[in-house]
C-alpha cells in the first residue's frame, strides 16, 4: 500500500477507536444512570408504602409547593416539589428538620426547581420541615427565613 493508503486505514483506524471509546463511555453512563434511577424509586416506593406514612403539603410563593411523605419508622422522608424558582448558580434550595431542637439540615434541592423526588434520612424527632434559600452548597445553619414550612405526621 502506498503511504497515503497507510495513512488513511490509521486515520479510519483511530476514528473506530474513538467512537467505540465515546459509545462504550455513553452505554456506561447511561447504564449508571439507570442503576440510579432505580435505586431511587425503591427508596421512594419503601417510604411511600411504610405503615406509617404521612403525607404533608405547603405552598411557597403562591404557585410552588413541596411535599413530604414521612415515615417516623424509617427514619427518613420523599421530598417533591412543583414549580419552585430557578435559582442563580450561588444558591440552593436547603431542607431542613425543624424542632424540638435546633434546626437540622435535611440535605438540599436541586436548584434548577426541576421536580424530582429526594429521599431525606434523619427524620428523627423532628416535628416540622422547611426549605430556605442558602449559598450553594448549603450551609449549617439557616441564613434566611423559610419559604415554607409544614408539620410532619
Amino acid at each position: 500500500p502506498s503511504p497515503r493508503t497507510r495513512g488513511l486505514s490509521r486515520l479510519a483506524a483511530a476514528a473506530c477507536l474513538v467512537l467505540a471509546l465515546i459509545g462504550g463511555g455513553t452505554t456506561w453512563h447511561f447504564h449508571r444512570s439507570a442503576e440510579h434511577a432505580q435505586a431511587l424509586n425503591r427508596q421512594v416506593t419503601t417510604v411511600m408504602t411504610a405503615p406509617d406514612a404521612h403525607t404533608s403539603t405547603a405552598r411557597a410563593h403562591g404557585t410552588a409547593t413541596v411535599t413530604v411523605v414521612s415515615s417516623r419508622s424509617l427514619g427518613k422522608a420523599v421530598v417533591t416539589t412543583a414549580r419552585l424558582q430557578h435559582l442563580p448558580p450561588a444558591r440552593t434550595y436547603q431542607m431542613w428538620w425543624l424542632g424540638p431542637t435546633a434546626p437540622r439540615s435535611a440535605g438540599t434541592l436541586n436548584p434548577s426547581g426541576q421536580p424530582r423526588p429526594v429521599v431525606t434520612a434523619g427524620l428523627g424527632n423532628a416535628q416540622r420541615f422547611g426549605v430556605t434559600i442558602e449559598p450553594a452548597g448549603g450551609s449549617p445553619q439557616p441564613t434566611s427565613p423559610p419559604l415554607l414550612t409544614l408539620t410532619l405526621g
